[in-house]
């Protein structure tokens, strides 16, 4: 099975994720492995993956639940590289891709929870997708010193502008040999190429946890943000 990888997102540090979509069948899939074979950084930097790479992942295996339907189990070492698609290209795979509404990317069961959007753990459709979205900007919030990055836009089937984490891992350095640490000037330079440019995001659902000890539920995130003018972000 081939895949265009269209999202790479960090989670706990060294891991990563990343997902993406058939080229034929236009479907989206998220490779997953077993414990034994985790994907972290050290995929990344061996030039394995990388945003607008065609993986060709070998024999896979779906095995994915609502909403993360879209799971599908491979062999990190039986995946090869196939193309690396240049930024006029991927951008048109997106726009290809990108719907105008959240309805349209996951359904009709997402709920407001403050300043963003979440579904009942193990309901919806699917878990990942692309989106075109108006008046984005970029972020930065620090609580408890900690700083995080989120997303402020709007979306046609939404009355209110959503607040949403972003965990697109270009955003990200590894610091230290222990965690991950946000680049101020990269969430700077993609704000200022905002202001004349169309942008399309990769939108997914987090596996299910409970916040505040509150019922566990998929919440929405940012899992890429692509600029028309410099999708692959090769400045």
């Amino acid at each position: 099975m081939k895949l265009v990888i269209t999202h790479l997102t960090r989670m706990g540090y060294p891991r990563v994720c990343v997902a993406g979509i058939e080229p034929v069948s236009g479907r989206y899939i998220r490779p997953v492995t077993g414990r034994e074979e985790p994907l972290t950084l050290d995929a990344v930097h061996s030039g394995l993956l990388r945003l607008g790479q065609v993986i060709e992942l070998g024999p896979c295996r779906v095995g994915g639940r609502p909403p993360e339907v879209e799971d599908c189990w491979f062999s990190l070492g039986k995946a090869q590289v196939v193309e690396q698609l240049s930024p006029k290209a991927f951008w048109s795979r997106l726009e290809a891709s990108a719907q105008g509404s959240l309805a349209e990317v996951f359904g009709e069961g997402l709920r407001p929870h403050r300043t963003t959007l979440a579904l009942p753990a193990g309901t919806g459709r699917a878990s990942l997708g692309d989106l075109r979205v108006e008046g984005l900007r970029l972020r930065v919030e620090v609580h408890q010193n900690q700083a995080s990055l989120r997303a402020h836009f709007r979306v046609s089937d939404c009355p209110d502008e959503l607040s949403v984490a972003v965990v697109d891992l270009r955003f990200y350095k590894a610091w230290g040999s222990c965690g991950y640490r946000l680049d101020v000037g990269k969430v700077n330079w993609v704000n200022r190429a905002l202001r004349s440019s169309r942008a399309i995001l990769s939108v997914g659902l987090s596996r299910a946890k409970a916040l505040g000890g509150q019922e566990p539920l998929h919440w929405l995130q940012v899992n890429g943000v692509h600029l028309e003018s410099d999708p692959l972000w090769a400045h």
